[in-house]
């Protein structure tokens, strides 16, 4: 195990495709869960015990970061 949390194994493609754009992935727009379903997600939403818990923090961090929509489509403060 490479001790790296959700950047390892099955989900490094898709960080290296988010920040660089390769390797090239088809998206299949009819089983595709985005909304829009025709464009991949940027980032990972918010854990529900996050929500549960620590709301007070969410909700600020999500003020700050993109405006109060938490929203999957947003680009995150690394990627810009």
């Amino acid at each position: 195990m490479s001790g790296q949390f959700l950047t390892g194994g099955k989900y490094q493609s898709w960080f290296e495709n988010r920040r660089t754009g390769y390797p090239v992935f088809t998206l299949n727009s009819t089983t595709n869960l985005n909304t829009p379903s025709t464009n991949f997600p940027l980032r990972w939403l918010y854990p529900s015990n996050e929500l549960s818990y620590n709301s007070d923090n969410l909700d600020a961090a999500v003020q700050s970061q993109y405006g109060g929509n938490d929203n999957t489509n947003q680009q995150m403060w690394l990627l810009k």
